[in-house]
């Protein structure tokens, strides 16, 4: 039989047969190699003739104007120490926007950042949801400001003031600010200012007290306690909202301070302690630590 057997190629033919392709190869990349190097040496110029222009357009040279929308005029300060930081670069500084928002995100008055946006004048407009103080926690040091919603603990350390509700017998720490303050007594006293806030007669309420709360001192005292203006009567409250257990319900205690402001234009009926949550038609006046009808 006769056999085929391929002839090897001599090595001066594989030699040509590689320069070749190198010569193919060379000719199909160095036009793409020299339009990458045309591309980066046009984008670099490009680059440099607009910062060029940034620099020398006054128009480009300056700080941005910054609207804050929906601050609560009590806030417009606090949130304007936040931003002021920005107000000393160039509106058109890279990422601006987006640090604005990060700033205003790890502020504690702010609950959450809607938009940042850039306008091609240099205007540069925020929108936020933000917390606000409701509630004093009162402390040795002094009062901690709480936001309603989350018991958030807002920045700062204040004196007494009139226009908030004061938490009296907190038994946690404060947090750091931003922290939410702990404890199911916050909880129970930010609900009560949130169940008595639309009320008529809101403005007579100065104080939630709850160094007994649960029980927690004697289980035979009342647990929460309301401090009343203006003779700082004692309005005994009963238990935590929601735990009610035979004692009048929180619809039923509401219309006795309803019916006491009603026809003495006072919650605590101008006496220096009563109790709402006995008897559901009427309140008892308190002797001696105990309730009489």
């Amino acid at each position: 039989m006769f056999g085929f057997k391929a002839k090897k190629k001599s090595k001066k033919k594989r030699k040509h047969a590689a320069a070749g392709l190198i010569r193919v190869a060379s000719r199909l990349l160095l036009p793409g190699i020299a339009f990458a190097a045309v591309l980066g040496s046009l984008t670099f110029g490009l680059r440099s003739l607009e910062a060029y222009v940034l620099v020398a357009d006054p128009k480009f040279d300056k700080p941005p104007e910054i609207l804050l929308t929906d601050v609560p005029e009590g806030l417009r300060e606090q949130i304007e120490n936040v931003i002021a930081p920005y107000l000393r670069e160039k509106w058109i500084a890279d990422d601006l926007c987006r640090r604005i928002g990060r700033s205003l995100e790890d502020s504690a008055w702010v609950r959450e950042v809607r938009s940042v946006h850039r306008y091609a004048d240099g205007l540069i407009t925020v929108s936020c949801t933000y917390r606000q103080p409701v509630a004093l926690v009162q402390a040795e040091e002094g009062f901690y400001a709480l936001s309603a919603a989350d018991g958030t603990r807002l920045p700062g350390r204040y004196g007494y003031d009139p226009a908030y509700v004061i938490l009296q017998g907190v038994g946690a720490l404060p947090p750091e600010p931003g922290g939410r303050w702990p404890g199911d007594d916050v909880v129970a006293g930010l609900k009560l200012i949130d169940l008595l806030h639309d009320e008529p007669f809101f403005d007579q309420l100065t104080g939630v007290l709850l160094d007994n709360f649960r029980g927690r001192i004697d289980k035979r005292q009342p647990h929460i306690q309301l401090a009343a203006a203006p003779s700082g009567g004692r309005i005994v409250w009963g238990s935590a909202p929601g735990e009610e257990v035979e004692e009048n319900t929180i619809d039923e205690k509401i219309r006795l301070l309803w019916e006491n402001y009603r026809l003495w234009g006072r919650i605590d009926a101008g006496r220096d302690s009563i109790d709402i949550s006995v008897y559901p038609e009427h309140f008892a006046i308190r002797r001696g630590g105990s309730a009489a009808n």
